[in-house]
């Protein structure tokens, strides 16, 4: 998800554009945003990379939101991840993520 909005980003038209990664309470939470043109709501580009990246975020347990208007776009993205993954990632200790 991260790689498609990155890449969209192109088309945008955008002079600025700021990515968030975040960890929190066992959710990712990721938002890509810029200050490009925008779409009109309900009017998503022509292809598959905004579809694919709310299906990619569904079959992982989580959502895609998009936001856009003249003023530019968001896409947020949450992301449960379960506590076996964080521990393969920061080892047994997981007092460090609270």
């Amino acid at each position: 998800m991260r790689k498609e909005a990155i890449h969209n980003l192109r088309h945008s038209g955008c002079s600025k554009a700021v990515a968030i990664l975040e960890l929190r309470d066992g959710v990712v939470f990721l938002e890509i945003s810029d200050n490009g043109g925008g779409f009109p709501a309900g009017d998503a580009p022509a292809g598959h990379g905004l579809a694919s990246m709310r299906e990619r975020a569904r079959r992982l347990g989580g959502k895609l939101e998009i936001e856009s208007n003249t003023g530019g776009t968001a896409v947020r993205a949450k992301i449960p991840v379960g506590r076996s993954f964080l521990r393969s990632k920061v080892g047994e200790n997981l007092s460090k993520l609270d």
